[in-house]
């Protein structure tokens, strides 16, 4: 953009030449002008803050909102006032321009900020309350700011990052879902008390193999079953009687256990090479 065409040294004279054989009358109903046209803003305002209260926007957005609204209407007593003065409407918005283009260039990284706030909190990738993680911290969203975005992390640092950075990095949002998989190995030894086992896993595989340690006290972990969400038993055999006693008792204690269980159990499901089959 060239600022020669934009504003001219004649179109500053006129200008100025417009303020300075302005009279003494108009020089007051323009200060009337000013106080009148505040006092209306600032009740405008008041009712555009009540209004935009009841809408179903984030708050930095609702703050945009009324911000943009102010600025537009300042802009609209000015150019009334600037009338009132004689002052050349061309002449002023050249003017105005010529500012606006100056200040944009000056703070441009700022602007930046500002935008990439915008466009956060209209798409959503996260909102105030999320666990995220960038490229450079990760931690709970505390709010979303015109320049930056809060975040507390996992030992209570608080961490401000410039929305023009969040905006373009990989955000991985943790709690945008209600459920997630996590993958947890647990190694557990024979030596280990069976209790404590079933006290410290909501998911019990392989429950035959637990039985099969003590067959004739299997009946004994019916109560402490009966807490785990997911209880997983292998049946193998097919059906042929084994020669080992103690083989067979497992077998058979592990039967009459399952049974109970899936009396009580709110969901029943067989799975035959891979294929499930809900029996409850």
């Amino acid at each position: 953009m060239n600022t020669e065409d934009a504003f001219t040294p004649e179109q500053m004279t006129a200008v100025v030449g417009a303020l300075h054989n302005a009279s003494m009358e108009k020089w007051i109903g323009a200060g009337l002008s000013c106080i009148i046209g505040a006092v209306v803003i600032k009740i405008v305002m008041q009712a555009l803050n009540r209004l935009v209260a009841k809408l179903p926007l984030d708050k930095a957005m609702l703050g945009f909102l009324t911000a943009a609204a102010r600025i537009v209407m300042v802009i609209v007593l000015a150019t009334m006032v600037a009338g009132q003065l004689n002052v050349p409407i061309t002449s002023l918005v050249a003017l105005l321009s010529l500012f606006a283009l100056a200040v944009s260039l000056s703070v441009q990284d700022v602007l930046a900020n500002v935008v990439s706030g915008m466009v956060i909190l209209i798409a959503k990738p996260f909102v105030a309350g999320n666990f995220i993680s960038t490229q450079n911290a990760e931690g709970t969203v505390e709010r979303i700011g015109l320049m930056y975005t809060h975040l507390v992390t996992a030992d209570n640092k608080a961490v401000m990052i410039p929305n023009k950075e969040i905006s373009t990095e990989r955000i991985i949002n943790y709690t945008a879902k209600d459920y997630r998989r996590v993958d947890v190995k647990l190694c557990i030894g024979s030596e280990i008390d069976t209790d404590a086992v079933l006290d410290a896993r909501p998911v019990l595989y392989n429950l035959q193999n637990l039985v099969a340690r003590a067959p004739e006290n299997a009946q004994g972990l019916f109560d402490a079953l009966r807490e785990k969400e997911v209880v997983i038993v292998c049946e193998v055999g097919s059906g042929i009687v084994p020669l080992d006693r103690n083989e067979r008792e497992t077998r058979e204690q592990t039967g009459r256990l399952v049974n109970r269980l899936a009396a009580e159990a709110e969901r029943v499901v067989r799975m035959v090479c891979g294929l499930p089959q809900v029996l409850k």
